[in-house]
């Protein structure tokens, strides 16, 4: 099944699980799919619960968006201000072993922090694409957990 809008994957250690395997565990998962975003949380009929939520999504020519869970997401926040964006604040801190590499913004992580979530991003310096395009894309960037 191909996704309308997002990809939802799982990643496992060791042999490839069967397709029984693989259908079983994601048939047990309620999964709504919209342009705005997709949620996905466990099947109540399963029992099963949330143990732990985090997020990474990858947008080609871009970058990674790498979201914890809302109570591991504020200890990644810096205790000074940071620079406003459309949402929220974010902090730019060079990568380690990066301080002699000639300037780039790929260089640098982005921690962004916003009323309902908190969200770390590597920008992608791709052919084609400038910095201000990755830079605003950046400041576009609105995390949110809902029921919270």
């Amino acid at each position: 099944m191909s996704p309308d809008h997002h990809e939802l994957m799982t990643v496992f250690s060791g042999p490839a699980p069967t397709d029984v395997n693989l259908t079983g565990l994601f048939s047990a998962l309620d999964i709504d799919d919209q342009p705005e975003g997709m949620r996905v949380t466990p099947k109540q009929s399963t029992l099963l619960t949330v143990a732990s939520e985090h997020v990474l999504a990858t947008v080609e020519n871009r970058g990674s968006v790498n979201v914890p869970s809302v109570d591991r997401g504020s200890d990644l926040l810096p205790k000074t201000r940071g620079t406003r964006t459309a949402s929220g604040e974010v902090w730019r801190t060079q990568l380690p072993g990066t301080e002699a590499a000639a300037p780039s913004i790929e260089n640098y992580a982005f921690t962004m922090g916003f009323p309902k979530g908190v969200a770390e991003v590597h920008l992608d310096a791709s052919e084609g694409v400038s910095e201000a395009e990755l830079l605003g894309w950046l400041d576009g960037i609105n995390v949110e957990w809902s029921g919270r």
